[in-house]
């Protein structure tokens, strides 16, 4: 699991780590969005490209055209509600967040349903990943925590944390051209 800051450099290292004949790394390969397009790297849609639809077949909806859009993504979805999702979803590094969410798991058992959900459709979309590579490792370069410490939470993986750190002034230049601030920016990219 790689975990890294925004333009840290950790998508050309899993590029990288993923030319080792028994490495599989799909780099940053679920939309972070429900709306968001789903691309492959070799650049058709994910629902058109062959691994995609070999490797996350159990992901696919009953009419095979599309994919469940509730395991397809990076994170669970937890409530359709957008304030209880944000409230289960997000900063987990925080005591109160564990604290909130360890009695949400216990009131809520369709909140324990979902995240077991979520995670065996991620476990066999892995298994999926070293099988089709034939591969003994599988990094995950989607750089979210909440889905590093889920995973960490389950008897399904077996986890290491890669931690990226780039380089202050890398950072600076790849977030100005990303965000395309131009010279001005320097002083903006610097501060975040």
């Amino acid at each position: 699991m790689l975990l890294a800051a925004p333009y840290s450099g950790a998508t050309l290292f899993s590029v990288i780590l993923d030319r080792h004949s028994r490495i599989a790394c799909g780099g940053e390969i679920f939309p972070f969005s429900r709306n968001s397009p789903a691309e492959c790297s070799c650049g058709k849609r994910h629902i058109d490209c062959e691994y995609y639809r070999e490797v996350a077949a159990h992901m696919l909806n009953d009419d095979k055209l599309s994919f469940n859009r509730d395991l397809f993504v990076h994170a669970p979805r937890y409530s359709r509600n957008p304030i209880l999702q944000r409230i289960l979803s997000a900063g987990w590094s925080y005591r109160k967040w564990h604290a909130f969410r360890r009695v949400a798991l216990r009131a809520m058992p369709s909140i324990r349903r979902t995240e077991e959900e979520f995670v065996a459709a991620h476990a066999s979309f892995v298994a999926n990943c070293l099988q089709w590579k034939n591969a003994a490792m599988y990094v995950d370069g989607t750089k979210v925590f909440p889905r590093a410490e889920l995973f960490a939470r389950s008897d399904k993986f077996q986890m290491k944390t890669i931690h990226v750190i780039r380089d202050g002034r890398a950072f600076c230049n790849s977030y100005i051209k990303n965000q395309r601030l131009g010279p001005q920016g320097v002083a903006k990219a610097a501060r975040v």
